[in-house]
């Protein structure tokens, strides 16, 4: 079963790009030259721009949200690893600092405990040296 449209020529020129509908009744003609769209056709064509608006928001959301959880993941992966190397770097110091504590007692302990007895003999000896010296030039 088909309907039959009538079509006229239309009395007002339209700019380009502009579209038109009107609902007919049954052996209506119609106000204009065109293609004539049952009511879902019509209702389909008026409701496609802004489905597909709002497919690509959720598309766009979708994707700047999955970017995020990357970056987000990226920046949380390298504040943990600054993290591990701020514990490492504190540990090595800690170690550092304990080694040299380690070797000042170690030099402590082996240090002479009579440091003016050891005055006593280098500056003896070192008369001795000099004197010794003193001769062998003066010869």
């Amino acid at each position: 079963m088909s309907v039959p449209a009538i079509a006229q020529e239309p009395s007002v020129d339209l700019p380009p790009l502009e579209g038109r509908f009107s609902i007919l009744a049954h052996q209506e003609c119609a106000p204009f030259e065109g293609v004539l769209f049952n009511i879902d056709a019509t209702a389909s064509l008026l409701t496609l721009p802004n489905y597909y608006k709002k497919q690509c928001n959720i598309n766009t959301t979708f994707l700047l949200n999955e970017q995020k959880a990357q970056y987000d993941l990226e920046v949380e992966k390298l504040n943990i690893r600054l993290d591990v190397l701020g514990q490492e770097y504190a540990s090595t110091i800690e170690q550092k600092d304990l080694e040299i504590i380690t070797l000042q007692e170690t030099l402590k302990k082996n240090s002479q405990k009579n440091p003016w007895v050891w005055a006593i003999v280098g500056g003896v000896i070192g008369a001795g040296v000099t004197v010794a010296i003193v001769e062998t030039v003066g010869d």
